[in-house]
């Protein structure tokens, strides 16, 4: 029997391995994306640890009743935790990151 990556409550029921294989496009989008964006200079091996353990957090942490794509919560949890990463490492401290994110927003508008 197949499981579905689209079914959200066969995201639970998925083994690391395989949740991590699945997912693996979205790690690396959102790696790529933060590291461009923040400027720093790390090495995408680094910062996709700490995606990893934000997408395997998010099936943890995922309620299927919610009716919300797993995809859209793990895109949060993935990012958040490369961020809390990159500061506990001190490539990034929160003032920056506010900075650098407020700088995105003002050249959006």
């Amino acid at each position: 029997m197949s499981v579905s990556p689209r079914d959200p409550h066969a995201i639970k029921a998925m083994s690391p391995d395989r949740l991590v294989a699945e997912f693996r496009p979205l790690v690396g989008s959102i790696v790529t994306k933060l590291r461009r964006e923040l400027r720093i200079r790390v090495s995408i091996e680094d910062l996709e640890a700490y995606a990893y353990e934000g997408l395997l957090d998010a099936q943890t942490r995922f309620d299927p009743e919610t009716g919300t794509y797993f995809s859209t919560y793990a895109y949060y949890r993935i990012r958040g935790s490369v961020l809390d990463g990159c500061r506990k490492e001190g490539w990034l401290g929160r003032s920056q990151d506010y900075r650098r994110a407020r700088g995105m927003g003002e050249l959006l508008e």
